[in-house]
């Protein structure tokens, strides 16, 4: 009996240590490999430690959770101030108690201009940079934003949803504010990644005759993801948004743990067909083989019947469109696609509304697959349902105009318009994100009568990525969104 006792005392001592221990360890900020805690803690059964983890520690475990929560912010204040003092910004970044996004309002404030010579034409860009909007959508931005024109005032939008408006004339000043736009994007949206700097979020914005568009990442059922459009009749005091199209098939989030969902390959963008159509680009959120499946709309360009919502198949094979253009005198659709690690295209269909063009993926791509080796040594093999192979000719696909390796992160294309009288071909402008040595910045591009070559591509080493570019016929200018600065720019000819 005694000894029983004794052995009874020294489990519970051992007990006793091992949840001190497990204390420490888990509501420490520091967690280092190989201390006592951290080796008494790989001792504990899982199932002891969540048992502890939510009864006896619970509110230790929360004040850490906050403490490392804090300590995030703070470093994603420094690295954005970092930002500012690298491109040269003249506002300050305000903390997360005073951000202006809960305002009626922010500052914008002219801090750059630059000049560009195109064709021997002489270009300005006025870069007017937007206070205090948060939540970017990439690591390297500072915010993230999607811009349209109506009514004599520019409209843009946050990845997290908050909308402002800022009258045309504003922009002969040096500093304005840009009015908010009541909406319920961020309720409807009811996920908490949305409202969080992450890779989900608002993907365009897009305006037809009275109703208001935008293109978001989307919880279509529990943890399981697509790319959706809600619409509103457009207004300035209070937008109620509600869901105009969303694809049946998504992705469910935890196929991440194989390789197979992604919210980067989301697409979103949106264009104008004709009175009754709209023209609508959908990743296929790294569900490879539903970009080769006709049964669903991910990985696709479509058109949709604004009155009814049916949908028309205009081209499949896509990963990740996210530029997209429709050149009504030619009914030519010119799409920009972002590759895997490298091999982002730009795609030409000609046959809109006679034959479904496929474009290959992941059949055919001249990328590579990311991180190739870390998901060989988990026993996956990327190739086996995506062989990437480097024709697409060969495998019954539509070859690219132009891949461009190493990738731009190529996003939005636009057409450049004879009123603003460059050569009044086929030309067009291409904003990109990637890296410095691939082209951050812009593009111009110029194709021949048929849309069969490529005979210009031009670079514009801007340091900023373009998110985002529109016309503003009544204006002759183009009005971009530079995610790397939190701006917007006004590209023109000088005076």
């Amino acid at each position: 009996m005694k000894k029983k006792l004794i052995f009874s005392l020294f489990v519970l001592f051992l007990t006793i240590i091992s949840v001190v221990l497990f204390y420490k360890y888990y509501t420490s900020t520091a967690k280092q490999y190989g201390s006592a805690a951290s080796y008494i803690s790989q001792l504990l059964p899982e199932n002891f430690k969540q048992f502890l983890k939510k009864t006896v520690f619970v509110i230790p475990i929360l004040k850490r959770d906050i403490s490392e929560s804090d300590k995030f912010k703070n470093l994603y204040l420094y690295k954005a101030k970092k930002l500012e003092e690298k491109y040269y910004l003249t506002l300050k970044h305000q903390s997360n108690e005073d951000i202006s996004f809960i305002k009626n309002s922010v500052l914008v404030k002219k801090h750059l201009n630059k000049k560009i010579t195109l064709n021997k034409k002489n270009l300005t860009l006025e870069y007017f940079q937007v206070s205090s909007i948060s939540n970017p959508k990439h690591r390297m931005a500072i915010s993230t934003g999607y811009l349209a024109n109506y009514d004599k005032k520019i409209i843009f939008v946050t990845g997290d949803g908050n909308m402002y408006y800022i009258s045309h004339n504003d922009f002969a000043k040096d500093e304005f504010n840009a009015t908010k736009i009541p909406n319920n994007l961020q309720t409807l949206m009811n996920y908490k990644e949305f409202n969080q700097k992450s890779m989900y979020g608002i993907k365009d914005l897009f305006i037809k005759d009275d109703q208001i568009f935008v293109t978001s990442s989307s919880e279509k059922e529990k943890n399981c993801f697509n790319t959706a459009i809600f619409s509103s009749k457009i207004n300035f005091t209070d937008l109620g948004f509600t869901k105009f199209y969303q694809p049946s098939l998504c992705v469910k989030k935890e196929l991440a743990k194989i390789d197979e969902f992604s919210p980067y390959h989301s697409g979103g963008r949106l264009f104008n067909y004709d009175d009754d159509h709209i023209m609508f680009s959908s990743g296929e959120w790294r569900n490879r083989p539903a970009a080769q499946d006709e049964s669903n709309n991910l990985g696709k360009i479509i058109l949709i019947n604004i009155k009814t919502k049916k949908t028309k198949l205009i081209s499949m094979g896509h990963r990740n469109p996210q530029g997209l253009f429709y050149d009504e005198k030619n009914n030519v659709v010119v799409s920009t696609e972002h590759g895997p690690q490298d091999g982002d295209e730009i795609n030409i269909n000609k046959t809109v509304g006679n034959k479904i063009q496929n474009f290959g993926w992941p059949i055919s791509s001249y990328g590579t697959h990311y991180a190739e080796k870390k998901w060989q040594s988990k026993g996956i093999d990327q190739y086996a349902k995506a062989p990437l192979y480097k024709s697409h000719k060969k495998y019954g696909f539509r070859e690219p105009i132009r891949y461009y390796s190493p990738a731009l992160g190529i996003s939005q294309i636009i057409k450049i318009s004879p009123n603003f009288k460059m050569n009044n071909g086929n030309e067009y402008f291409l904003a990109t994100m990637g890296s410095p040595e691939a082209g951050l910045g812009l593009r111009y591009i110029k194709f021949d009568d048929d849309y069969n070559n490529i005979l210009n591509d031009q670079r514009f080493y801007l340091q900023e990525r373009i998110r985002d570019i529109i016309f503003v016929e009544e204006l002759n200018k183009y009005f971009l969104f530079f995610e790397t600065s939190g701006s917007i720019a006004v590209l023109q000819h000088e005076n």
